[in-house]
C-alpha cells in the first residue's frame, strides 16, 4: 500500500508540474513577406521584436501586435550568418565577423554595440581565440550577456569545434581579452 500511495503521490506531483507550463500564441500571419524569409535570429524586448535578417546583416525591429516594422540598424555583417544578442540591459550585440572557418582570430572588427537609446555602434575589436585557437570556428552566441556591456558584463559562447563553453567578459564597452576562459565539457568534440 505505502508503494502505491507513493507512487500515486510521484504522478499527482508529475502531473502538476507539466501543467503549469503554457504556450500562448500572441500573433501570427498565414502571409509572410518575401522580404522577411531571411530572418532568423531574435528576441523580444522592449515592447517589440528585434531579429537578424541573416541575409542583408541588418538588425530589425517588429511591432509584436501587427508585425510592421518599426525601424532597422545596418550592421555591416560581412557574411550571410550574422548574429545578435542582448544583454540585461538592453544592449544589442551584433556579431559582424561571420567568415568561417576563422571568426574572431584577427584583430577587426568582430562585433557591433548598439547602446540602449542610440542608433550609433560602438564597434569591438579583439582576439577572442588568442589562447584558444583550437575552438575557432563558426561561432554562436550562447544565450544572452549577464550584466550591462558597457560597464561589465559576460558572453557565454560556444563553437563549432566547441571543447567547452567560452566565457569572454566585457569591461566598459570593450572585450576583457586578458580574462577569457575556456570550461571543457565533459564529452565534448576534440
Amino acid at each position: 500500500m505505502k508503494k502505491f500511495l507513493l507512487l500515486a503521490a510521484f504522478f499527482a506531483a508529475f502531473t502538476m508540474s507539466a501543467q503549469e507550463f503554457t504556450l500562448t500564441e500572441v500573433t501570427s500571419t498565414p502571409n509572410v513577406p518575401a522580404d522577411r524569409m531571411n530572418n532568423r535570429q531574435g528576441f523580444g524586448m522592449q515592447g517589440a521584436f528585434i531579429v537578424m535578417d541573416k541575409v542583408l546583416g541588418q538588425i530589425n525591429s517588429y511591432n509584436p501586435e501587427d508585425g510592421s516594422l518599426i525601424g532597422t540598424l545596418e550592421t555591416g555583417a560581412t557574411a550571410s550568418w550574422p548574429a545578435i544578442t542582448r544583454d540585461e540591459a538592453g544592449n544589442i550585440i551584433a556579431r559582424v565577423d561571420n567568415s568561417w572557418p576563422g571568426n574572431f582570430m584577427a584583430d577587426t572588427t568582430i562585433m557591433k554595440i548598439y547602446p540602449v537609446g542610440s542608433n550609433t555602434p560602438i564597434e569591438v575589436e579583439a582576439n577572442i581565440f588568442a589562447d584558444f585557437e583550437a575552438e575557432n570556428g563558426r561561432c554562436d552566441f550562447f544565450s544572452f550577456i549577464e550584466g550591462n556591456v558597457m560597464e561589465e558584463g559576460v558572453l557565454w559562447l560556444v563553437t563549432a569545434k566547441s571543447t567547452g563553453i567560452l566565457k569572454v567578459p566585457f569591461v566598459e564597452g570593450e572585450i576583457d581579452t586578458d580574462h577569457i576562459a575556456l570550461f571543457p565539457v565533459d564529452g565534448a568534440r576534440s
